[in-house]
């Protein structure tokens, strides 16, 4: 099946998704509901980084490590975010920590 999608019009490559501050919030606010543990986020299409204006409880979440974006651009890139083991080095910062960071 990677190899499909690798073969595809797109390449393997993410498309951008609508509604994805809503997508995001709504999962948080799940997580939320059942406690946070420190290993929960969302994995979006990285072309949707400019479309993000999430609540400010899910971006004061993130810069603490409680909830993550990861920004992706490729299947190769979803498909190591899905494997990565909690116990060993942390993935890149994401998206909405570098930019928590950057208006602070």
């Amino acid at each position: 099946m990677l190899d499909e999608c690798r073969r595809s019009p797109w390449g393997g490559h993410i498309q951008a998704i609508g509604g994805v501050n809503e997508k995001i919030e709504g999962f948080f606010d799940a997580c939320q509901a059942v406690g946070f543990d420190g290993h929960q986020g969302v994995i979006i299409p990285a072309s949707n980084v400019k479309n993000l204006m999430l609540r400010r409880d899910v971006v004061a979440a993130a810069t603490e490590g409680q909830f993550a974006v990861f920004p992706i651009d490729s299947v190769d890139q979803g498909l190591e975010l899905a494997n990565w083991d909690p116990g060993k080095d942390n993935p890149t910062p994401t998206a909405i920590t570098r930019m928590a960071r950057s208006t602070s």
